[in-house]
């Protein structure tokens, strides 16, 4: 890649981490403590999903991701880079990968449950909520495990590797063999079957609150509509600049030989480092308690004051001493 180009990513991706990370971190205050009591139990899940795309946003900061296609090898930038430890290197790409995959799952039983919650809506007062996390938890941990395993059995030392020459915070995976093939496939598997799963739900509740246009009152309708909008805004994020880079970056990694497959793979990088903050400013702008709360906390927390003819200065910040 040519130098003006390396700077330009880094700095994109330096900035993405500037903006994104206060971001996810307010989103995440937001739902946490002004979630109304009858969405509690689904804030839970809107945190999971948040808190996957937060600890991938963190590796991103350290982690800047260069292929260098058509070799099976990743080159590695960022602060991270300053330490030329192969080891720690696989390590932390191997956290943005759980990272990744577990932000994908988190989402789908986002939008399972987002269904499940609106069709039977007096069914779920009595759900016993530990069966959630049970599921929850089961999920993540095998999405781990096997994100670890075929991790393990992909990668390959930098001496093993044939035909790279240019060692620097380089490290690479093998080229050929059932191990790429099968890593590369369960995820484009995992990926696809989520998306399956949370379009299907999504779809089939679109519907039903379509059905229900003939049989409500006006402003039952209109509150309706505006859930149809709701989850359309917040289901496109997910898709279009989360699970479509990544299936197509999957795929330039499968064939390293396309033209142009190591621009085409940051551009889907660059994407999936900022689906997430584009994720968490749609959830609260489409949901009215999250969106009147962030607004009351932004008014709370501007540095306005009062228009004084006053000479003397002011200070800005106050530090409370109780006198002893």
């Amino acid at each position: 890649m040519c130098q003006p180009c390396e700077m330009l990513y880094n700095r994109f991706l330096d900035v993405t981490a500037f903006v994104s990370l206060p971001v996810k971190i307010f989103t995440m205050v937001i739902v946490l403590r002004y979630t109304p009591q009858n969405m509690r139990f689904l804030s839970f899940f809107l945190l999971n999903g948040l808190a996957w795309n937060f600890g991938g946003n963190m590796m991103c900061a350290f982690v800047h991701v260069y292929p260098m296609y058509p070799a099976q090898c990743f080159r590695i930038d960022g602060l991270v880079g300053i330490l030329e430890n192969e080891l720690l290197g696989h390590i932390m790409l191997l956290l943005l990968f759980v990272c990744i995959l577990n932000c994908i799952i988190a989402l789908m039983t986002t939008f399972t449950y987002r269904y499940f919650i609106y069709m039977y809506a007096n069914e779920a007062k009595y759900l016993d909520h530990r069966y959630a996390f049970i599921v929850c938890l089961t999920l993540h941990s095998g999405t781990t495990a096997l994100t670890v395993f075929f991790y393990i059995q992909w990668m390959t030392s930098l001496g093993g590797y044939r035909g790279e020459d240019d060692s620097k915070y380089t490290y690479c995976f093998k080229p050929d063999g059932w191990q790429k093939k099968v890593a590369l496939y369960t995820t484009c598997v995992v990926v696809g079957v989520s998306i399956l799963i949370a379009a299907s739900f999504s779809i089939k509740l679109f519907i039903s609150i379509k059905r229900t246009k003939g049989n409500t009152q006006r402003t039952n309708f209109n509150n309706r509509n505006r859930i149809l909008w709701t989850l359309a805004t917040v289901s496109s994020c997910p898709l279009f600049f989360g699970a479509v880079p990544l299936i197509i970056a999957v795929i330039t990694s499968l064939e390293p030989n396309v033209p142009h497959g190591s621009q085409i793979c940051l551009v889907c990088i660059s994407m999936l480092a900022n689906h997430g903050t584009l994720y968490a400013v749609s959830l609260i702008l489409s949901m009215k308690p999250y969106r009147k709360a962030a607004v009351h906390v932004l008014k709370k927390f501007s540095f306005r004051r009062p228009y004084n003819n006053a000479t003397s200065a002011k200070p800005l910040f106050f530090i409370g001493v109780r006198n002893r």
